[in-house]
């Protein structure tokens, strides 16, 4: 009995995704489907068919531009807030014409004054932000990976760790595909630096992982044996928590400039590079000086 019910249900699925395909010829009829039922959205968001309504898009051609988001002020009883905005491209986008707050778009993520969502990153359609809950942001991170497509936000465990700030990158499945099939995997890269108010010696910068196979953070990696500070001479790790950073296959860089005793021309400039496969780091010396008076992108 209960295998022939399995077999129902997966007919009556495969009759439904026929049907949703047939449908994708229209996307503004496909978009008022996933937004009928929960269920359809579901198999809607699902990449395999995706892929399959739009194998050239897929395959690297074409690709569909979902929107921007960026931080923008509300005020909230006559009080200053920042909220997470999602803002459409001129031409209009699937999650509609309107700007609009994330925490409209995707189910799950806190949407109060102690939660104010952050972007760090995004890709394939992905948004990474960090969640600032107020007094404990310098103890812990706490960060969620979003799907705006699906509706639907990842909320990782919280990252006990002492916290100035932090830059991070994230890889999916289609980057990973070696070792995770499962188009729904995704590796999140945190450096995170902290510097003590207090003592001018104690200056971290150290590099965690996060695995959505296995759901917890990994220990901390030091990621450089000098850090700079004045008079003394080390690496100084950019303040910015989004925009510093490239991925190239599996591998992340970060670039940062090395100082000798003062802020001032840096002599050398490096690139952090931090394997996702391995969590192995290394820097790598770059072969121009680059002035500061110029921006490196």
């Amino acid at each position: 009995m209960e295998e022939s019910a399995a077999a129902r249900l997966i007919s009556t699925e495969d009759a439904v995704l026929e049907i949703l395909h047939r449908v994708s010829t229209d996307r503004a009829a496909l978009l008022r489907c996933a937004a009928a039922c929960k269920r359809w959205r579901t198999l809607i968001a699902d990449r395999s068919f995706l892929s399959r309504c739009w194998p050239d898009e897929s395959a690297g051609g074409r690709s569909t531009l979902l929107g921007f988001f960026n931080r923008q002020r509300v005020d909230i009883d006559d009080k200053p807030s920042y909220r997470l905005f999602f803002v459409p491209p001129p031409e209009g986008s699937v999650l509609g014409a309107q700007r609009r707050l994330l925490t409209s778009i995707v189910d799950g993520l806190p949407d109060d004054d102690t939660h104010i969502a952050k972007p760090l990153a995004a890709r394939h359609g992905l948004v990474l932000v960090r969640l600032l809950t107020g007094i404990r942001c310098h103890e812990s991170v706490h960060m969620a990976v979003c799907d705006p497509f699906a509706r639907t936000c990842h909320m990782l465990p919280p990252l006990e760790c002492k916290v100035s700030f932090v830059s991070c990158t994230f890889l999916t499945g289609a980057e990973c595909h070696r070792h995770h099939r499962s188009l729904d995997y995704f590796k999140v890269l945190a450096v995170v630096s902290f510097d003590n108010p207090k003592g001018k010696d104690d200056r971290e910068r150290n590099l965690y992982t996060f695995s959505s196979a296995e759901s917890l953070w990994s220990g901390p990696r030091k990621c450089f044996d000098e850090i700079y500070r004045p008079g003394k001479r080390g690496f100084q790790f950019p303040q910015i928590s989004s925009g510093n950073n490239a991925l190239c296959g599996t591998t992340a860089h970060w670039l940062v400039p090395y100082y000798f005793g003062h802020l001032e021309e840096p002599t050398k400039h490096y690139t952090l590079d931090v394997s996702s496969d391995t969590g192995h780091t290394s820097l790598t010396e770059l072969p121009t000086a680059v002035s500061l008076t110029h921006n490196i992108f």
